[in-house]
């Protein structure tokens, strides 16, 4: 008991030591973190959940009738098994070929919640979706239709020619 991760009046002592810890905990301990406050720190609260392999949940003071569905919400994710080294192999059909992917790590999937991965490679129309649960490897084939590819050149971040 350093006080590494000593909260001192609503604010973490070292956010970056605290972030790392999280980051290195084993699969079956998960960071799940709630907000009930509307000047609390969201976006560290969202990167240690992120970090830590959890959730994130904000509870809006101004909502407090949609607090319980949200928590038993937060409390299903709880009970679900953690799953480990999640991520995306995308089938390409020339080697040389190069991902930029983002986010670039996905920490955690939950049930019933969408996560999005964007990744920018020639000629890929599909990647295999990884992760290891215990000694199990779970693998599932994600793709995409034709009418969402994009093809051109970056003018400017957000839009394509």
């Amino acid at each position: 008991s350093s006080g590494i991760n000593a909260e001192y009046g609503g604010v973490i002592a070292q956010p970056e030591l605290t972030l790392t810890l999280a980051a290195s905990l084993p699969p079956n301990l998960r960071v799940f973190s709630v907000l009930t406050r509307e000047d609390g720190n969201k976006h560290f609260l969202q990167a240690l959940s992120k970090q830590g392999g959890g959730y994130f949940h904000y509870l809006n003071p101004k909502e407090k009738g949609k607090w319980l569905e949200k928590i038993n919400d937060l409390y299903g994710k709880c009970k679900e098994p953690g799953l480990d080294k999640v991520h995306l192999k995308w089938n390409m059909y020339s080697s040389g070929d190069t991902v930029t992917q983002a986010p670039y790590i996905v920490s955690s999937l939950f049930n019933k919640h969408r996560q999005m991965v964007y990744g920018y490679v020639s000629h890929c129309r599909s990647a295999s979706l990884l992760a290891q649960l215990g000694d199990q490897v779970l693998d599932t084939l994600v793709s995409v239709e034709d009418l969402n590819v994009r093809e051109g050149m970056f003018v400017r971040e957000g839009m394509f020619v």
